[in-house]
């Protein structure tokens, strides 16, 4: 897959906001862990939304990947 400068930003701009949702909900709960949460979202972020095949229309299907 080609890295454009769009993709580029876009992949900068989804872990900030997997972050800012994390602190909202650790917040919101009054408890909980922010190391999990705000160490891996680089890495979640690139994988959901640059390298895992899924379909969240579709999830199910079997050409799909599967993150456990």
């Amino acid at each position: 897959m080609t890295l454009n400068y769009e993709r580029l930003r876009l992949l900068e701009a989804i872990p900030n906001q997997i972050r800012e949702d994390a602190i909202k909900m650790l917040l919101e709960a009054g408890s909980g862990h922010s190391a999990g949460s705000l160490s891996t979202d680089n890495i979640f972020g690139a994988l959901q939304f640059n390298v895992i095949r899924h379909d969240p229309k579709d999830p199910a299907r079997k050409d799909l990947d599967r993150f456990y």
